[in-house]
């Protein structure tokens, strides 16, 4: 269909404790999510040790949901992300991915990276 996100995630945690295996899987397939909005802003973007904003298109009315992907090789160097980069929400290790819809009201998403420029790639869907 058009007009709408389709969004799938599974997590699946193998963990050996006392001697005992555990094993956690979750999985959510084909969310539909309604997309009314126009606008989507993808690309990739250097982000450095001060905080910065993504660089979103100007079209945005509403921001939707949004995936971040750290696309550094290798490495300790993460990048962190939130509504302001002095309170970060999260954090991305090289090669890690978050995928969030955007709290109603905000106009922006803050970043900041560790010790060095981190490439990211990012793709904000209009709600």
């Amino acid at each position: 269909m058009s007009d709408e996100l389709s969004l799938s995630a599974t997590l699946k945690c193998t963990k050996m404790k006392d001697d005992a295996k555990l094993t956690i899987t979750e999985r959510v397939a084909n969310l539909l999510v309604d997309m009314s909005g126009n606008t989507i802003t993808k690309g990739v973007q250097s982000i450095g040790t001060s905080k910065e904003d993504l660089e979103l298109h100007t079209d945005h009315s509403t921001l939707g949901w949004c995936f971040l992907l750290n696309i550094e090789a290798s490495g300790g160097n993460y990048v962190s992300f939130g509504v302001d980069g002095d309170t970060p929400l999260g954090e991305l290790k090289p090669g890690e991915f978050a995928l969030f819809r955007i709290s109603r009201g905000q106009s922006s998403i803050s970043m900041k990276a560790d010790t060095d420029a981190v490439k990211t790639y990012f793709a904000v869907f209009e709600d």
